[in-house]
Formats: C-alpha cells, structure tokens, sequence
C-alpha cells in the first residue's frame, strides 16, 4: 500500500541563526510504500510533484507570522534523480530559447570556427568567378558588376565571422546570426539571377537550392537548437519569397523560356522542395536536441547536476587563454564542505548526498550565466569567475557563503533541520599567477588557510565571516 505524506519542519532560532530569526521552511513530500517483513521497513521514494509542493509549501510558510519567506528543498531518496539544482526553471519552450550550457558553447565554437573557414573559402571562390569574367571581358558587364558587389559583401560577412570566431568571442547570438547568415547568402545568389533577368534559374535551380540543405545542415554544427529553427524557418520563409516572386512577375512557362534548360516551373515541386527543407530542419533540430542530452551527461556530475572535473580542467584552461590574451581579470574559487565526513558519519551517506545537492543548488543560484560551477571531487566544489577580480570573487564567494549557512535540510536521524557551511579559497589571475596551476595552487591554499582558521569563511583579498 502506498500513502503519500508531507512533513514540513520549521526551523526556528537554531544556534547558528542569531538574532533568533526564523529560517526557511522545508517540506518534503514522499510516498512511503509499505513493505512487509520483519523488520518491517518502508521505502521512501522522491514525489514528482511540483505543483503540490508549491501549494503546500506556501501555506507551510505562512504558519509563523513574521518569518523570512520560506523556501522548498526537495529532498531525494539515493535512487532518485540527480538534482534540481542546475535544472533551469520554466517550461519547456522557455527552456528551449535559453542559451546552452557551457559545455555547448565549446563545442559551439569549434562547430563554428570550421563553417567561418569553409564559408570564406566559398564565398572567396564565388568572387573569383565574376572578377575573372571582367578581366577576359566575357559577359554583360553590369551582370559582372552586380556578382562582383554580391559577392564581395558575402566575402566580407564570412570574414568578420572568421575573425569574431579566431578571436574567441563566440558566443550563442553569433551562431544564430551566422546561421541566418548562410542562408540569407544562398537566396542572395537567386535574387542575384532574377535582377540578372533569369527567373527560370532562380526558380528551378539544380546547384544552389541543394546548398540551403548543407547550410541547414551545418547549423547541426552549433550544438544549438535555436540556430536549427531559426534558420530553417528563414530558408523556408526567403525560398518561397523568391518563387513567388518568380511565378508572378515572370511567366516561367512562357515563350521567354522556352528553351527549359532548367525545366518547366511546376508549383508541386515548388511544395516539395519546401517540404524538403522543413524536413532537413526539423531532422537538424532532433540531431542537437540528442547531441545535447549525451553531451550533458557526459560532462555533468550524476549526483548534483554540476559540470565535472574533467570540463572544469578543459574550461579553466580555456578561460586563462582567453583571459591572457585580452588582459581581463578572472578568479577561481574552491569551494569545500566543512565537517562533511563527520556529517556522513552521523546522519548516513544518503543525508550526504542530499546535502551535496542542497550545497549545488545554493551555489548554482547565487552564480551568473557565464559563471561555470563544477565538482572538483568529493565535497569539494570549484567555480571560474571570468570578468571578476579577487575582491569582487571575495564578495560574491561570501554572498555564497551566506547562502549556505542559511539553508537548512532534513534528515531521517536528526531531530530537526540540519545546516552545514562551507570554506572558500579565491584566487585571481593576473594578480595570483600568469598561469592557471599557480592561481588554482594559490585558491586551494587559501581554501586551507579558512579551514585552519576555524571554517565558514572566505579566504581571499581579505578574510570574511559573518559576526
């Protein structure tokens, strides 16, 4: 027999509260199935529950006038899902339209660097075509002039690209626009064919509709679903601009045209090259939204939802290259758990896990988006700060500190909520090292150093705890 019960446990004036301030309320709600036996055991089992636990919680909240407004931590079982803590709010196609995590953005970028190079040398070579045409004096002159102008802009738009991609400054909007890009260059050479008066070719192509499916094709390459919808919808909208403009103002099937070296101008196979390019879209946004999954989990830690070591290694790297070359600040912190052990000692490896979690999530909220938090190993956490001094990571590291020590948990073993704190230890380039083992080096001592000291604190530009 299952039965879902809810148990809501009001921390008021703990020790570690001052001020008897009364502090956040957590609610758990968990079916227990009743299991027979001698020992007569019941397992607990997370429940899925959100809106439930909302209202509950809401109400649970109210129950002490006064108080700080409550906060739900939903507590798993060990064989529950990972965490809530880096799994982005809102629904799933708000979710869709936000930006990739971190480990997306790089491979974003190497995605990008390769079409930046490839679309130079296409769009390069397109502009040798009507460069020589004018030097032999082959051909209308004005139609040379105008591929020349096409082109040229075309040669020029790839080149920025390029150049934005060598530099490092990718990021997600450069791949949506670079994907808009491709395609807008594509139906760029069929205007090109009806000003130059050959509607037949603009319509019924053979060479340059099959390059809006390379195009679409590529965006794949951005690890971005967004890049997919974004400019397939455009190849979709800007093709069947084109042949519209081509069937009204032009009579395909006419005199004019009536060599039909391109074929004769049918609206079903119009439609059908429509279909085709939703088609390659939609398959182009399935491949990245799987690619996505597989990459997450490759690079993300299963029992927090954090990034794991191994992308912290590779990100720090990235971000001290960036960071030398433009000369910017960026801070690294180490993060650890105080008194961990004996806390798995006491309440039992699941309250642990449930703890790594609430610790996550509590660090997770208190960060940016270009912020990159990961699972150093054990309970000791590590966050890269680009853009940021050592003061500045300092203030932020005790804002997370703070976060920390306000949160509480309920455990099976203990009477009622529990909290634990965190030490941290900030270091900064340039001002701690030109290298990224020196700064990280120096952030693991001072990681030391707030231990030693007695703990919940920030060891960085200056030593901080709250009175």
């Amino acid at each position: 027999m299952t039965a879902l019960t809810v148990r809501c446990v009001i921390a008021i004036t703990p020790p570690c509260a001052p001020g008897g301030v009364a502090l956040p309320v957590l609610c758990v709600i968990a079916s227990e199935r009743k299991t027979s036996g001698a020992a007569g055991s019941s397992q607990r089992r997370a429940v899925k529950r959100s809106d439930t636990r909302s209202s509950i919680c809401k109400g649970a909240c109210r129950l002490r006038p006064g108080s700080r407004k409550g906060e739900c931590v939903s507590v798993t079982s060990d064989t529950g899902p990972a965490s809530n803590a880096t799994r982005p709010a809102g629904g799933r196609w708000a979710r869709f339209w936000r930006a990739p995590d971190p480990i997306l953005l790089e491979a974003g970028a190497a995605g990008e660097l390769f079409t930046a190079r490839l679309r130079v040398a296409l769009t390069a070579t397109l502009l040798m075509i009507p460069l020589y045409s004018l030097a032999a004096g082959s051909g209308p002159t004005g139609a040379n002039l105008t591929s020349l102008t096409a082109a040229s802009i075309a040669t020029g738009a790839a080149l920025v690209v390029l150049v934005l991609v060598r530099g490092g400054r990718y990021t997600p909007l450069l791949g949506i626009l670079s994907g808009v890009l491709d395609v807008t260059l594509i139906s760029t050479v069929l205007l090109v064919f009806m000003l130059l008066g050959r509607p037949d070719i603009a319509a019924n192509s053979y060479v340059v509709y099959p390059v809006y499916l390379l195009a679409l094709g590529a965006t794949v390459l951005r690890y971005d679903a967004r890049t997919c919808v974004v400019a397939g919808a455009l190849a979709l909208a800007q093709y069947a601009l084109i042949v519209a403009l081509a069937a009204t103002h032009w009579d395909l099937n006419g005199p004019a045209f009536a060599a039909r070296e391109y074929g004769r101008f049918d609206w079903s196979t119009q439609v059908s090259r429509l279909v085709l390019l939703a088609a390659t879209a939609v398959l182009a946004t399935s491949a990245v939204l799987r690619t996505q999954h597989w990459l997450r989990l490759s690079a993300s830690d299963a029992l927090t939802g954090l990034m794991n070591r191994g992308f912290f290694d590779q990100r720090v790297e990235e971000e001290f290259l960036r960071a030398r070359r433009y000369r910017r600040p960026l801070a690294v912190a180490m993060i650890d758990i105080d008194h961990f052990k004996l806390f798995n000692d006491t309440y039992g490896h699941a309250a642990g896990d449930d703890v790594l979690r609430l610790v996550a999530q509590k660090i997770s909220e208190g960060l940016r988006r270009t912020d990159v938090v990961a699972r150093y190993g054990g309970e000791e956490l590590a966050v890269i700060l680009p853009e940021t001094d050592r003061e500045s990571a300092a203030q932020k590291a005790e804002l997370l500190r703070r976060a920390v020590e306000a949160a509480r948990i309920a455990v099976r073993k203990a009477h009622g909520p529990v909290g634990v704190t965190i030490s941290v230890g900030v270091a900064s380039f340039p001002a701690d090292g030109e290298v990224v083992t020196d700064v990280l080096e120096k952030a693991d001592a001072r990681l030391y150093s707030a231990k030693q000291k007695g703990r919940n604190r920030v060891s960085g530009a200056v030593d901080r705890r709250s009175a």
